[in-house]
């Protein structure tokens, strides 16, 4: 690991005259450098910029010394910006106060390596003559600390670009105004060495601008601005998440309150502006090529933070813990912009918040545990009156049996996942009571924990007549499924993933082989089920067939053998139509033809776009669906070919689909029959796109069966109702069985599309 020196700059100020102060500057040599005969020469130089009252400010001073060495100013009293360069090393520039009492500042120096590349500018048009560059340690734990963060603005000699900076394992962002930004992570910058960059392939980018101002329409000058992607999914590695947060741009409004982003990619976008003593005013902005997005019609209005009130009736909950609330801000299209941490109930029912921007909220209520017991969306102004959360709490008994054996198990009303959901446990002889915060119809989930039982129930809840609590019993099928997975020479797979699919419910359960390879499912529908296994690890992925089983209610089976074989590596990378750059944050899912409807990988795209997939070894073909934000969502039929890496570009047009269900179509009719959507010999699921995309874009229900779709490449599209048992298909068009509708979809336009029903749905 590269070295860093420590030079201390001692602010030693002394009885003077009126405004001024001395500065001694203490400077020691580079550690780790070669052994110097002689000293190095540096220049430290330093200039005024705040002092008051307000005047014009005096140019900057630039003084010689050596390194080691000594120096000592008279400054008067004013903020400073303080730096001291060289050739043999970088040091940040620093701002101090300069005011009466001691004051100490340090600054650290870094050896110093070369980068250089070349500048390929568009046709007929001259490189520009600086390239600004902004370094960051590359996301390792051991130097993430230990090493520097800053920028640099470097001239460039016709097309040669060259430039010193720190030295060390540095991610590069690169960019020069009316450009596209570009980056290269993990270069190695060796002391006193030079690095060749791949060559910097100018193409002109989009532009942010706008302005920021406070509600009584004041410039909000010095406000802070951060533009940063919309990423339509979680990035799970450490790694990504570092560099998915250094694709944010930052600006600062300027004395008017103006701000400008040059060299924007084309993509969605969050925008946030903060200034004490404001709340932070945040929107998201869609960024087109080579067109300049203008926040400005409404700007970015920052406001004083809100009070929002509740009372809870009862004030303490049943189990006589505390209540807490959680407050997540929406933006107009319901994205999370802000999450306010779970903040604890008064005894007497009473919480409250005042730092809160104007805006749209999601409000949960939780006790302790995994207890949600309420939850609301609200507009937040002014005039926003107290949340009132009054729960008519019932009591509820009940008993979950395996077969006709009583089974200890987990109990979620509302679902694990659930806006609402209420964690209940039942015991050895599978009783659980407790209170659900309202009566009525409930999804319920159940877990048999060791047993490895997974079942879900719908359930009306209601109090008995006569009784002051409800009562249910909750009987999952005495069925066993034993499973046993092994490598092709036979030896078994221990810690395999095997999961195991209902073809009769809604029901998916995934779980892991022990030691000699197996696992026993228990509890799963009566009916046909499908099971497969795979192996994954850094440089392993394997995969089984799935193979069909028949259970029945009170029978094992016999034992199922899954045999793993190496999968298929599809790799490829997300870039937008107009000019090819990578769009990161992208929503990608796979599925083998024909679609089954159980093995899918879902995975986001990088800080460049790529993404890599894995399928089972015999895919022929796959379905894949991307989903880019702010632009067309994208679902294609492709070939399975390991060797062939994939481009997939994404365009700006799209359109609106809206699909509306029969009306005798309700949610226990998904249990027998699924919908689908068919586009140039592609489909995917139409519960997915409901469920998923149309959250991530903001758009509801506009009735109980009827659905708006945003965001759809333009073309022919295909709605169909389908038997749920019926065999799938391969071929990329509605297959036998199906009720279908059809339209042309416009860009910029709408298709409404309506469904008859399949007879006995």
């Amino acid at each position: 690991m590269m070295r860093k020196a420590l030079i201390p700059c001692l602010l030693l100020l002394v009885e003077i005259p009126a405004a001024a102060a001395v500065l001694r500057v203490t400077v020691a040599d580079i550690e780790g450098s070669p052994s110097r005969d002689e000293a190095v020469a540096a220049t430290l130089t330093a200039q005024i910029v705040a002092k008051e009252p307000q005047a014009e400010l005096p140019p900057k001073r630039s003084l010689e010394l050596m390194v080691p060495g000594e120096l000592t100013l008279a400054l008067e009293q004013a903020t400073w910006l303080l730096d001291i360069s060289g050739e043999a090393f970088w040091s940040k520039p620093q701002t101090v106060r300069i005011e009466a009492g001691d004051q100490h500042l340090h600054f650290d120096l870094w050896p110093v390596g070369t980068i250089r590349a070349k500048i390929v500018a568009p046709r007929n048009e001259d490189p520009p003559d600086r390239v600004r560059v902004h370094f960051a340690p590359a996301p390792r734990k051991a130097e993430i600390d230990s090493m520097p963060t800053g920028d640099m603005s470097c001239p460039a000699q016709r097309d040669l670009w060259t430039c010193h900076i720190p030295s060390g394992r540095l991610d590069l962002r690169l960019s020069s105004e009316g450009y596209i930004t570009h980056y290269r992570w993990d270069v190695e910058v060796p002391p006193d060495g030079t690095v060749e960059l791949e060559p910097i392939q100018l193409r002109h980018g989009a532009a942010v601008s706008g302005w920021v101002e406070t509600e009584t329409a004041e410039h909000a000058k010095g406000a802070e601005v951060v533009l940063s992607p919309r990423s339509l999914g979680r990035h799970t590695q450490a790694e990504d998440r570092i560099r998915m947060n250094r694709l944010m741009l930052k600006a600062t409004a300027n004395h008017r309150g103006f701000f400008q982003f040059g060299g924007v990619a084309p993509g969605e976008y969050v925008i946030e502006a903060s200034k004490d003593p404001f709340a932070p005013a945040r929107s998201t902005v869609r960024v087109l090529e080579a067109k300049e997005t203008l926040v400005a019609d409404p700007p970015l209005v920052l406001r004083p933070p809100q009070v929002i009130e509740a009372y809870v009736d009862p004030p303490v909950p049943p189990g006589g813990e505390q209540w807490t609330i959680r407050v997540v801000q929406l933006d107009r299209k319901s994205h999370a912009m802000g999450v306010l941490d779970p903040t604890p109930v008064s005894v007497a029912g009473y919480w409250s918040s005042e730092h809160l921007a104007p805006g749209r909220y999601w409000l949960t209520l939780a006790s302790e545990g995994t207890k949600r017991w309420f939850a609301q969306e609200l507009e937040l102004d002014p005039d926003t009156s107290p949340v009132f959360i009054d729960l008519p709490l019932v009591r509820v008994r009940g008993t979950v049996l395996w077969g006709d054996d009583p089974l200890p198990a987990s109990v979620w009303f509302g679902g694990k996942s659930g806006s609402v959901s209420v964690h209940l446990d039942s015991d050895a002889d599978g009783r659980f009571e407790g209170f659900l915060p309202r009566p009525g119809r409930w999804n319920i989930a159940v877990d048999g924990g060791e047993r490895k039982v997974r079942r879900s129930f719908q359930r009306e809840i209601a109090k008995r007549p006569g009784k002051d609590y409800a009562e249910i019993e909750l009987r999952v099928p005495n069925t066993r499924l034993e499973c046993l997975v092994v490598y092709e020479n036979g030896e078994p797979a221990p810690g395999a993933m095997i999961e195991a699919t209902s073809q009769v419910e809604v029901a998916s359960i995934r779980e892991r082989s022990d030691e000699e390879g197996r696992f026993m499912f228990e509890g799963l529908p009566p009916g046909l089920v499908t099971v497969k296994a795979e192996v994954e690890g850094p440089e392993l992925f394997l995969y089984s067939d799935a193979v069909p089983v028949a259970l029945e209610d009170g029978e094992e089976t016999e034992l199922v053998k899954l045999v793993l074989r190496p999968e298929i590596r599809i790799r490829g990378r997300v870039v937008a139509d107009a000019d090819g750059h990578g769009v990161p944050g992208v929503r990608i899912k796979v599925e083998p033809c024909p679609m089954q409807g159980d093995i899918i990988r879902v995975q986001t795209t990088g800080a460049e776009g790529t993404f890599e997939v894995h399928l089972p070894f015999d895919t022929q073909e796959f379905y894949l669906s991307v989903a880019a934000p702010g632009y067309a969502f994208e679902f294609l039929r492709l070939p399975a070919d390991p060797d062939r890496s994939l481009i997939i570009s994404v365009g700006l047009a799209s359109g609106t689909l809206v699909v509306n269900l029969p009306d005798t179509f309700d949610r226990e009719s998904w249990d027998s029959a699924t919908a689908l959507l068919y586009h140039e010999g592609a489909r995917e699921h139409l519960w997915y796109l409901m469920g998923w995309w149309g959250r991530a874009e903001g758009t509801t229900p506009g009735g109980a069966n009827r659905f708006v779709i945003p965001s759809l490449k333009p073309g022919s599209y295909h709605v169909c109702l389908a038997d749920r048992l019926a065999p799938p298909t391969s071929v990329p068009e509605p297959g036998p069985g199906h009720v279908c509708v059809s339209g042309n979809l416009s860009a910029s336009g709408e298709l409404e599309l309506s469904l008859p029903a399949i007879p006995g749905t």
